[in-house]
């Protein structure tokens, strides 16, 4: 059988030869909501995040790959360093630092304001519901029954719970709040629309990035614009 992997981490590793964090030398293996990232293959420069034989094509999605991969590979809904092929959902790798949280000290987790947040597909992850973990034990995916979207990754970026006042949440383009106020509001403009108790989203000028996914209106939520 073709190997599987769903929710898991590999990173900080090391070899002299081929394939520092993942090598296949046969079957096609799935990589799903899997991060690869800092392994290193000391005598084979080219291969430190994957080694991919040919004629085996590993089925990539949802995952995040930082490092150089030698061999061919389907990606969907991924970031890959080094891929320029931005169909299926994929998108441009940044940097580490603006993924993760600390991945100098070993965290993988998705920083405030990675790309990776709400970049997944939900479609791709099998049996997904609002019960399923991520690879911490966390819920992966916030706010699954509103439409919430699957971050790309093996965890899931952890979150302020959006909490409105007198049912308004405010965002402004910085904010790292609660949206409870201007002082403290939110810059996840998605999480606010789908907000539990919200019916107005005040909305600071500024832009906001919407990632792959369209924003999902909800009914009886009002939407302000053009606040300073």
């Amino acid at each position: 059988s073709n190997l599987k992997l769903t929710n898991v981490l590999i990173a900080d590793n090391s070899t002299n030869r081929w394939g520092g964090g993942f090598r296949n030398i046969s079957g096609v293996p799935e990589l799903l909501n899997v991060t690869i990232a800092n392994n290193t293959a000391v005598n084979q420069s080219a291969t430190t995040a994957m080694d991919l034989k040919t004629g085996y094509i590993p089925q990539i999605k949802n995952t995040v790959i930082f490092g150089t991969v030698t061999g061919d590979y389907t990606a969907n809904y991924s970031m890959i360093q080094g891929n320029a092929n931005f169909n299926n959902g994929n998108i441009a790798s940044t940097s580490l630092t603006e993924v993760f949280t600390n991945p100098s000290s070993g965290n993988y987790t998705l920083k405030y304001g990675s790309t990776a947040v709400n970049a997944g597909s939900n479609a791709l992850f099998p049996g997904l519901t609002a019960d399923t973990k991520d690879v911490a034990g966390n819920v992966r995916v916030y706010n699954y029954d509103l439409g919430g979207i699957i971050d790309m990754g093996a965890y899931e970026s952890t979150y302020t719970p959006i909490t409105p006042t007198n049912g308004i949440v405010y965002v402004t383009p910085n904010g790292t709040g609660d949206g409870s106020s201007w002082a403290d509001a939110t810059s996840d403009l998605h999480s606010a629309m789908l907000a539990v108790g919200a019916s107005k989203v005040f909305v600071a000028i500024g832009n906001y990035n919407v990632g792959v996914n369209s924003f999902i209106m909800k009914n009886g939520v009002e939407i302000y614009g053009g606040f300073d």
